[in-house]
């Protein structure tokens, strides 16, 4: 049996980056024995287990009140998967007698920094730095992730592997653009500090006689607000829907706004929106183009400040742009499967009673 530490995706967290890079991780791992447990610190007081499917099963514990519980489900298990940092503090405990393999979605100290919160920035970075350290395999979502954290803690680094971020769904194609004309502009998050929305609001205003806009976020009301100000009522669609229906919206964009700086953060992520632009044959609008492996893939982009200027790429360009993005995503799906699949054959294996060595993983694909 396989331990999961992290949420199983269900309606009310789909839509969150993390979620979806494990409900399709979730589809590899099928036939597979697994177990999900999600354990809060301040939540599910009262224990709960749902019973998917057969190999399938769903703890929602408390790390303090059913701690218990936790090290009993790790006695049974053959392995460990943690899904971030955040969640790896809940079981520090076994790293260092069970196999625990950790994926890092992110740089959560850096992120916490960048934050302003210096205790958290503090104490994640312990985190961090034990499960690097006392890992079986190490799961990066990139070059420059791996790279990172090779350069931050060295020799003492664990194996680690990249698997991008990848929508499992087809490649739905376009019929053309409207670049010539009134081309679709579409922002698909969150409010948070990195998506820069100030920024984003303000180029909408300069933009808002040659394109038309389309927002889809969770957070209506701080978009309502910034619109507002912006005197851009009525002018933006703004609109919450349910992950299912997301990709109607992405049908009818032309280009998406990823406006992420320059830094360590974003030269390490893997963005799921990023991907599902290239994927819909969404241009990405870019205040910068290092955004995760991205710029090394070869992808098609549009600059902010160029956009600004008036220089809007004709239809003809825009395809060519489109079909280098299908390409690159396509390049990145296929690494992504290639290591998921050998990953649950390893996974598999110690469930069987075999000892493989972390680094049976790779063969010449390797990265």
């Amino acid at each position: 049996m396989i331990l999961i530490i992290g949420p199983y995706p269900n309606p009310k967290n789909e839509k969150d980056g993390m979620v979806q890079r494990i409900l399709v991780e979730d589809s590899f791992f099928r036939g597979v024995e697994r177990v999900y447990l999600d354990a809060r610190c301040w939540r599910n007081l009262i224990p709960r287990l749902r019973k998917l499917h057969g190999d399938l099963s769903v703890w929602e514990v408390n790390c303090f009140i059913h701690f218990a519980l936790i090290v009993y489900l790790a006695i049974r298990c053959t392995c460990i998967l943690v899904h971030s940092v955040y969640r790896a503090k809940h079981i520090l405990p076994m790293y260092i007698w069970k196999k625990v393999i950790t994926e890092m979605h992110g740089i959560v100290p850096e992120e916490r920094l960048h934050e302003g919160r210096k205790i958290g920035a503090w104490f994640y970075g312990k985190i961090e730095a034990f499960a690097v350290r006392r890992s079986y395999l190490v799961i990066v979502v990139t070059q420059a992730m791996e790279d990172h954290l090779r350069s931050k803690y060295g020799r003492c680094c664990s194996k680690m592997l990249i698997v991008p971020n990848f929508d499992s769904a087809p490649f739905p194609q376009k019929n053309g653009g409207r670049m010539d004309d009134r081309p679709v502009v579409i922002y698909c998050g969150g409010a948070h500090v990195w998506q820069n929305v100030d920024l984003m609001v303000d180029a909408m205003s300069q933009l808002s006689d040659r394109f038309e806009f389309v927002v889809l976020t969770r957070d209506m009301e701080v978009f309502r607000r910034k619109l507002g100000r912006s005197g851009l009522d009525g002018v933006v669609k703004l609109a919450t829907v349910p992950k299912a229906e997301v990709g109607k919206y992405y049908l009818q964009a032309d280009l998406g706004f990823v406006l992420r700086e320059d830094n360590i953060i974003n030269r390490v992520a893997c963005p799921t929106k990023l991907i599902e632009y290239l994927a819909y044959g969404i241009i990405p609008i870019v205040l910068q183009a290092r955004i995760g492996d991205f710029a090394e893939y070869g992808y098609s982009y549009v600059l902010l400040s160029d956009l600004l200027a008036g220089n809007i790429p004709a239809d003809t360009t825009a395809e060519s742009m489109r079909i280098r993005n299908y390409e690159v995503v396509q390049r990145m799906r296929d690494l992504a499967v290639a290591r998921l699949t050998r990953l649950v054959a390893l996974l598999t294996d110690l469930d069987h009673g075999g000892m493989p060595e972390a680094s049976s993983i790779w063969t010449t694909d390797r990265k």
